[in-house]
C-alpha cells in the first residue's frame, strides 16, 4: 500500500470518491503470478460519487453517482470511418487500460481517483451500490450475449461459473433463452449458477447434450475451447470470453459442424448504459454474486483467498471507507 498525491482535475477531468471497487480475476492472476498488470487496471470495477469536476465538463454534477465506463466512439479512427463504431480504436484501447490521457498511478483500489470525464457513466437511482460496483463485469457478460446474438428460445450452454459465467447466465435469461445450462467443476459454484437462474448444471461437458445453439466459454482453460464444440449443434455458435492463452483445436471437426467462433472482449459505452438499465429494471441482479466486502488493508488477504482452489468466494468488493482495515 502506497500514498500518492491526488491531482486536481484538469479541464475535461473529474475526481471520484470511490464507494466500492470489485476485485477481478485478472487482478487475482496478477497477484498470484507476479505478471504485469497496469496500475489503472488494478481496480477497474469501481463506482463512486463526483467530488470535483474540471472545466469544460458538461452534464455531470458534484455528488452524482457514477460507474467506470469507456468513451463514445471517436468518429475519426479507421473503424469509425468504415461504419464500425463498435470497434472504435479509442474505445478498445481505453477498455484495455490504455487511455489516451496520462496514466494515473493507480486504479479504483483507493479512496479517490481522477479520470477523464468520458470514463464515467451516471448511475440510475434504482441501482444499488453493490450492483453498481459489478456493472463492469456485467457489461462484459452483456457484450458476450450481444456478440453471440443470443435470441429468444435458444438453448445456451455456459462453461464456467465464475463471476462472468454467472452474469452470462443472467443475461441469457434476460434475452429469453429457453434453456441455460452451466458446466462447472466446483459444487459451490454450481449452486451459485442455479441461484443465478441456470435451468441445469453439470460437472463436465460429457454430461450435457450436443445440440446447444450457443456455447459461451468463460473458463479460460485451453481444453475447453474444443469441448465447447462437442456440445454445439450443427451450425451453432461458440462465444469465446475466457482467455486461454494457447489452445489446440481440430479444424476438421469445426468444419464438419460448420461452427462459428465469435470472440467477445470488453464492452461499449452503450452496453454499459444498457446494463445499468437492465439492473434498474431487475432484468439481471449482479449483487447475487457478492460474497464479501474488504477494506484496503485487507485487500491482500482477499486476493490470497481468491487464489485458493477451495474458495467459496465469488465476488469480493473493496470498500475504501472501512476505517479499521485501512
Amino acid at each position: 500500500m502506497i500514498e500518492v498525491d491526488e491531482p486536481k482535475p484538469a479541464a475535461g477531468e473529474v475526481t471520484v470518491s470511490i464507494d466500492l471497487c470489485g476485485v477481478c480475476v485478472t487482478e487475482v492472476r496478477a497477484y498470484s503470478t507476479g505478471a504485469g498488470h497496469g496500475p489503472t487496471l488494478c481496480g477497474h470495477e469501481w463506482t463512486g460519487r463526483l467530488v470535483e469536476v474540471g472545466e469544460s465538463v458538461d452534464r455531470l454534477a458534484l455528488g452524482q453517482r457514477v460507474v467506470v465506463g469507456v468513451p463514445d466512439p471517436c468518429g475519426d479512427c479507421d473503424s469509425c470511418r468504415a461504419g464500425r463504431p463498435e470497434f472504435c480504436a479509442l474505445v478498445m484501447s481505453v477498455a484495455r487500460g490504455r487511455d489516451v490521457a496520462p496514466e494515473q498511478p493507480h486504479g479504483g483500489f483507493a479512496r479517490l481517483l481522477t479520470v477523464p470525464a468520458y470514463r464515467v457513466v451516471p448511475v440510475p437511482d434504482k441501482v444499488s451500490e453493490v450492483a453498481a460496483a459489478l456493472v463492469e463485469p456485467a457489461a462484459v457478460a452483456w457484450h458476450a450475449i450481444r456478440r453471440g446474438v443470443v435470441a429468444t428460445g435458444e438453448r445456451v450452454l455456459v462453461l464456467g461459473a465464475g463471476p462472468i459465467g454467472l452474469l452470462v447466465v443472467q443475461c441469457a435469461r434476460a434475452v429469453g433463452a429457453a434453456e441455460v445450462t452451466v458446466v462447472e467443476l466446483s459444487e459451490s459454484r454450481r449452486l451459485a449458477a442455479e441461484a443465478s437462474g441456470a435451468h441445469r448444471v453439470a460437472a463436465t461437458v460429457t454430461e450435457v447434450s450436443d445440440d446447444h445453439d450457443v456455447v459461451v466459454e468463460c473458463t479460460g482453460a485451453p481444453d475447453m475451447v474444443e469441448q465447447a464444440l462437442a456440445a454445439l449443434r450443427q451450425g451453432g455458435r461458440v462465444v469465446l470470453v475466457g482467455d486461454a492463452g494457447q489452445a489446440t483445436i481440430s479444424p476438421r471437426m469445426w468444419l464438419a459442424k460448420e461452427a462459428t467462433l465469435i470472440a467477445a472482449a470488453g464492452y461499449t459505452r452503450a452496453e454499459i448504459v444498457q446494463t445499468l438499465q437492465l439492473i434498474a429494471d431487475r432484468g439481471i441482479e449482479p449483487e447475487k454474486l457478492h460474497t464479501r466486502t474488504v477494506g484496503i488493508g485487507s485487500l491482500a488477504d482477499g486476493l490470497a483467498g481468491l487464489t485458493a482452489a477451495d474458495t467459496d468466494d465469488i465476488k469480493i468488493v473493496l470498500d475504501p471507507r472501512i476505517k479499521e482495515n485501512s
